[in-house]
């Protein structure tokens, strides 16, 4: 169940009893840490708060780009390396998909 608002959250307690876990990963505020406890109130044991694993970013979504960004700049580093060093990417090979 997606939320997309922490104002939608009675409705998705609701619906929630249907589910055997429930994993929350909502925004890291004040407004995120009162939806999950909320949550955790009414269904205990099969609510999981992983917002710990993207401490540091405002929500999940922030935390993926920043890991895609960090991403790209190894990769953008490994390039100039090659570059400096006289080594030659190697060519891309086909994914044999297509006609």
């Amino acid at each position: 169940v997606i939320l997309n608002s922490t104002v939608n959250v009675p409705k998705a307690i609701d619906v929630l009893y249907l589910y055997e876990r429930i994993h929350c990963m909502l925004d890291n505020d004040e407004a995120g840490y009162k939806a999950t406890r909320a949550i955790e109130l009414e269904y205990s044991y099969r609510v999981r708060d992983f917002s710990h694993n993207y401490r540091g970013y405002s929500d999940l979504n922030d935390y993926l780009c920043g890991r895609k960004q960090e991403q790209k700049n190894a990769a953008s580093q490994v390039q100039e390396i090659k570059q400096k060093t006289g080594q030659r990417a190697a060519p891309r090979q086909k994914k044999g998909r297509g006609i």
